[in-house]
């Protein structure tokens, strides 16, 4: 495995161990490495251990026979193999290897574990140092886990050949076994930037305090400011990174634990929202790979089977529906939604220092190491004051691992998307610039530039590692020889005017640990603020950055601007009934207002919460048109039906302006000479009329009264009707102008009457 656990690399070719079992292979339960030698422990089911030497490609002759155990692990210093045994009564078995399975068990022991570790459900066995062994259990019944040291002791002392790097006891500082704690930090400092070329602006500065570490030990006494500032002279010795001061400035506190001040004032003071941001942004995610010839985006930053599955023989559409980058989605989507967007990339060969080179420009962490650690396409983003800054960090192309097509579909990525793209190249080891950029030329030819206007604007930088000073002139004259070569080759289809709008950039880039090596990092951070801005928004960007996506996986290699402008229209259209009806984008499960798709900025209007109906059905026309009239007023028959008309020509203006305002806010950034945007457009012309025409009454006289007919203007039936049950509400105080005895407090109603009643000073008080 590499340091990072996420890669299993092959040792050496397969031993065939099958002779040694004549009456064919065991069930193997478990097989046990002892650490630092070719030995290998294989311990099959019916308990039976036995040792297998990689060198002499044999068994040891003696075997063992283990209980029943639940852990079998190496001791650390390889002395001996111990077997951690089943519950109820847990005891460790000790085998010492250099008498495994001697005749005599003077090397064999089964020693009694304390009681806690009965509940216990994992186990380890690990050291501090060379002899400090130990027995971990976690006990999850305690919320706890218990330890026992071990000491073994050998029959004879086993040489080995190693090399030590010590300056620390040559300048008289004594140096103990558990100092790890404390040179973690060197570590950090060596793989990621002390001053980065970019400085991150998420948190606001009130509150801060300076950077301290307080150790909290048993003996306070002990130098810890001492070896602090002496690990500080050591990695600025030894790296000669630039460091401001910053490391030096760092306070050095120790206390004993009955004396710390947990409720000390001396602590940073952050806003919750930029803290989790600046948390979230250091840590990269994995958002896609190329395999078997295939470009895959990953959701949420995993490769699932499943995932993959459902999306055999979907469009692009519904794969940029289905796509989602993890934590940065919410950063993108809503947090910084409105901030603009540059992306610096690294390419290169394998092991050239991709990843490192952009952790100390944007201030990231991608995983470094002397081996292939990079797998497909890692994002990161590091937020600025104004800006935006993605990373992303590339596997390295022609690797062995990789297809030429699928190092086509990466360069395809990476320079649609980038506004710089760093390719660094180990020039001592390779000269043949034609063939290094092969990957390149051939991802000229697949996506037309003049159809994606928006896309492929990035500056081409490559940097030639471990360059000395007398050399540079040189090496530059030569590698702009040959890329004039390729374009006079390649005339209007070479890649550095296709990909990179003609910027390039040729820097000779000095041996690490050199000051000259760090300094050019600031050059090219402010190289990229000098580059114009393609992604006007993070909503923006990560809607290209999904459409892209999609688009390499369903191998589509139409014009970027027609797909994005078709999934663009698709929402407004799903969504324009509901808006035109309500007022908002969504209203089940919860209310969602109508918002830029890119910025999720709220589109502003005087809207009301009105209600309308958008349908074709006679009946449902009408309870439409009547529930919209009663939210105005319980009895809109009664009112002033100039008041009336008003008002319902107010908020069907206001709705529609507000509908229209959206669609026009989330088609503005493309051309509107396009049928999708066309369509949408007619669609919403159609619902508008169907709207306005449901929101007209009649107003005629109705057939049984004198109030006006609130029926749908263009209502089926001879008949008016004020929707109303055609009674006065006051009181009659002429019961004796009806046909029949009414009494003086009783309502008018409706029957034949003899014009008084009708004619009297209130005119609404008719029957």
């Amino acid at each position: 495995m590499d340091e990072t656990l996420t890669t299993l690399s092959g040792r050496g070719s397969p031993t065939d161990v099958s002779p040694w079992y004549p009456d064919g292979p065991p069930i193997i339960r478990t097989a046990v490495i002892f650490p630092g030698t070719e030995e290998l422990c294989l311990v099959e089911r019916s308990g039976r251990a036995r040792i297998y030497s990689f060198l002499t490609q044999k068994f040891r002759h003696a075997c063992i026979f283990l209980p029943a155990f639940d852990h079998v692990q190496a001791a650390p210093d390889a002395s001996a193999l111990l077997a951690i045994s089943a519950a109820p009564i847990r005891k460790i078995g000790v085998y010492h290897r250099a008498s495994f399975g001697a005749a005599k068990n003077d090397h064999q022991f089964i020693l009694a574990l304390p009681d806690v570790f009965s509940a216990g459900t994992s186990f380890t066995i690990t050291s501090l140092g060379h002899r400090n062994i130990s027995v971990l259990a976690l006990v999850p019944s305690q919320q706890s886990i218990c330890s026992v040291s071990l000491q073994i002791s050998r029959q004879k002392t086993e040489y080995q050949f190693l090399t030590h790097t010590d300056r620390a006891a040559s300048e008289g500082l004594a140096i103990t076994e558990s100092n790890c704690l404390i040179d973690c930090f060197a570590e950090v400092w060596r793989r990621y930037p002390v001053v980065p070329a970019m400085k991150r602006e998420t948190i606001s500065p009130n509150g801060k305090v300076g950077a301290a570490v307080t150790f909290v030990v048993e003996d306070a006494q002990k130098p810890f400011l001492q070896y602090f500032k002496f690990m500080i002279r050591e990695f600025e010795r030894v790296s000669r990174k630039p460091t401001d001061g910053r490391l030096d400035a760092i306070q050095i506190h120790t206390t004993a634990f009955r004396d710390l001040d947990w409720n000390g004032s001396e602590i940073n003071s952050y806003k919750a929202g930029e803290w989790l941001v600046e948390l979230v942004c250091l840590i990269p995610i994995h958002i896609a790979i190329a395999k078997e010839n295939r470009f895959m985006p990953l959701k949420n930053g995993v490769l699932d089977q499943q995932f993959e599955q459902q999306l055999l023989g979907a469009n692009v559409s519904r794969i940029i529906d289905s796509l989602s980058i993890g934590w940065y989605e919410s950063i993108l989507s809503s947090y910084m939604v409105t901030k603009p967007v540059r992306v610096i990339s690294s390419m290169g060969e394998q092991s050239v220092g991709k990843s490192y080179s952009l952790n100390h420009i944007t201030d990231s962490t991608f995983a470094t190491s002397g081996v292939r650690t990079t797998e497909g396409v890692w994002l990161s983003v590091c937020p600025t004051r104004d800006t935006l800054v993605v990373a992303l960090d590339f596997e390295g192309v022609q690797s062995i691992e990789r297809t030429p097509q699928e190092d086509v579909l990466l360069i395809l990525f990476n320079t649609a998307l980038s506004n710089m793209v760093i390719f660094r190249n180990n020039f001592a080891l390779s000269r043949d610039v034609a063939n290094m950029f092969t990957s390149f030329q051939a991802s000229a030819r697949i996506f037309a530039p003049a159809s994606n206007p928006g896309l492929f604007k990035g500056r081409l930088v490559v940097a030639i590692k471990d360059v000395v000073d007398r050399d540079s002139d040189e090496i530059v004259q030569e590698f702009k020889m040959k890329f004039s070569q390729i374009v006079g080759k390649e005339q209007a289809n070479n890649f550095i005017t296709n990909l990179h709008a003609g910027q390039l950039t040729v820097i000779p880039w000095n041996v690490i640990e050199s000051r000259e090596f760090y300094t050019l990092f600031s050059k090219l951070s402010k190289q990229l603020f000098k580059q114009k801005t393609t992604h006007a928004s993070a909503g923006e960007f990560l809607m290209t950055l999904k459409t892209l996506m999609a688009k390499l996986k369903a191998q589509d290699w139409g014009a970027m601007d027609q797909t994005l402008v078709k999934h663009r229209c698709a929402l407004p259209s799903a969504r324009l009934h509901t808006a035109l009806a309500r007022g908002y984008a969504e209203v089940d499960p919860v209310t969602e207002e109508l918002k830029n798709l890119d910025s999720q900025e709220i589109i502003p209007s005087s809207d009301s919460q009105a209600i309308f109906y958008l349908g074709k059905s006679p009946e449902e026309r009408q309870d439409g048109l009547r529930q919209l009239l009663v939210s105005w007023h319980p009895d809109p028959a009664r009112k002033d039906i100039g008041e009336l008309k008003q008002h319902l020509q107010t908020i069907v203006k206001s709705r529609v302006t507000h509908v229209d305002s959206w669609i026009a806010s989330n088609i503005s950034r493309f051309q509107t000479d396009n049928a999708d945007i066309r369509a949408l457009k007619r669609e919403f012309e159609k619902l508008s009329e169907s709207l306005n025409a449901n929101a007209q009454p009649c107003f005629m006289g109705c057939s049984l009264c004198r109030l006006p007919c609130l029926l749908i203007k263009s209502h089926e039936s001879q008949n008016h009707d004020c929707n109303t049950l055609h009674r006065c509400p006051e009181i009659c105080e002429f019961p004796d102008d009806h046909d029949r005895l009414s009494k003086k407090d009783e309502t008018c109603v409706s029957l034949q009457y003899k014009g008084r009643c009708s004619g009297l000073l209130n005119p609404t008080h008719c029957c």
